[in-house]
């Protein structure tokens, strides 16, 4: 009965999910946050039930799906970030020395250096900060420590009923920031191509 529950409420959660207004996106989107529920909760739902194999595999899915997750997001929100202030300083910097410049070579030479330079920077920012810590090795380690190092068993009805809502709640915030950040990474996409 309590599986049944978990199905409806896994398949709830594909209709709740917020839509980017891309069919293929959005149903990526809830088939991706209906699995990452289903598989957590049967990580809850196995210790008695499924081979400890079968739960470690559970739990190694749960956790790759997880960590990439939190690295789509990441890198999404860094290259938003970054598209947006190198093209403040090309339309701040660049275009105004450019249009200044009689010189139609070293107004070239000086626009394909700041091309040339602006991905450099980039990377450069990348390192410096340390990005692929923060976003792929830190919360693939959190949620090692969540379902490996202590694992959470259930032991009653209210306990995993409150473990599974809270679940459904983190996937659903989860999946609204990525479609944000679809949406953003399409008008950003519609507004290029109109220039």
């Amino acid at each position: 009965m309590s599986r049944a529950i978990g199905l409806v409420m896994a398949l709830l959660m594909t209709v709740l999910v917020v839509k980017t207004g891309n069919i293929y996106v959005d149903w990526v989107l809830s088939v991706a946050t209906a699995i990452v529920v289903a598989i957590a909760t049967e990580t809850q739902r196995s210790y008695s039930k499924l081979s400890p194999r079968l739960r470690k595999a559970n739990v190694r899915v749960l956790i790759s799906l997880g960590s990439w997750g939190v690295a789509f997001i990441g890198i999404a929100y860094f290259a938003q970030t970054a598209l947006i202030a190198c093209l403040k300083v090309f339309a701040d910097d660049v275009l105004p020395a450019v249009s200044r410049n009689r010189n139609l070579l070293s107004a070239c030479l000086f626009l394909g250096t700041s091309i040339a330079c602006a991905p450099i920077a980039v990377i450069r920012v990348i390192r410096q900060l340390g990005i692929e810590q923060m976003i792929f090795y830190l919360p693939k380690e959190g949620l090692k420590n969540i379902f490996i190092k202590r694992p959470y068993k259930a032991n009653s009805f209210a306990t995993f009923a409150y473990f599974e809502l809270t679940l459904m709640l983190v996937c659903l915030m989860y999946s609204s920031v990525v479609v944000m950040l679809v949406k953003s990474c399409m008008a950003i996409v519609a507004a290029l191509s109109t220039l």
